[in-house]
């Protein structure tokens, strides 16, 4: 367990977002619970989410991570779930080609088929049925799940484009946890009055099964 080991003064924080989303004590699948961590820049977030897939995966868990990146005034729709569909493939392949099978709108999110444009919209995010590809996405991770909990992290969300923002409130209000929690990192001194972010933190608060934790220094 070098990573933890490493943590110092960060024990605490790893033990709560064990506890919060059901890792550490384990709760049952249909009773997880979701996270949102919030940090400044350097803080550690990156280094805990890194000992949290140990700590998960040494009790069985698995864990898949996408990123979002700083693109200026260009998009690139659905990124950090692109890239999380791209390790659930390769990952668990058959489940995966099941899932595909049903929900076709889920082969728009595989790798190579993302691309950038201007603007707040981009014309990729708006070639695709919303809805279906919520549905698919939520399909897959609940697919994977059924083999053994999954945790989703998606991280540095202070970057995302409003399509993944959407499709993050999508996944955090599903009634149903289905096998996977979800775990939202974003670094909170980014996020000057009228940060797009601002507006979903506020609405995920209030769902439902979503819990905060914000790093200090």
């Amino acid at each position: 367990m070098g990573d933890r080991r490493a943590m110092v003064g960060r024990d605490a924080e790893l033990g709560a977002v064990l506890a919060s989303i059901g890792v550490d004590p384990h709760r049952g699948a249909d009773r997880l619970t979701d996270l949102l961590i919030a940090g400044d820049a350097g803080v550690g977030k990156s280094r805990l989410l890194a000992a949290v897939r140990e700590e998960a995966e040494r009790r069985g868990w698995s864990m898949v991570s996408g990123h979002c990146l700083d693109f200026g005034d260009a998009d690139l729709a659905y990124l950090p779930f692109s890239e999380v569909v791209g390790q659930l493939v390769e990952s668990w392949p058959t489940a995966m080609q099941q899932v595909l099978q049903a929900h076709p709108a889920l082969a728009k999110l595989q790798p190579g088929r993302r691309t950038r444009s201007a603007g707040t919209g981009s014309d990729d995010d708006q070639a695709v049925d919303r809805p279906d590809l919520y549905r698919a996405m939520a399909a897959a991770l609940a697919a994977v799940a059924k083999q053994n909990p999954l945790i989703l992290v998606i991280d540095d969300c202070h970057w995302a484009d409003r399509s993944t923002r959407e499709l993050l409130t999508f996944l955090l209000s599903r009634g149903d946890p289905a096998g996977f929690a979800v775990i939202v990192s974003y670094r909170a001194d980014d996020l000057h009055r009228r940060h797009p972010l601002r507006r979903h933190l506020a609405e995920w608060g209030r769902l439902g099964g979503v819990d905060r934790l914000q790093l200090g220094r």
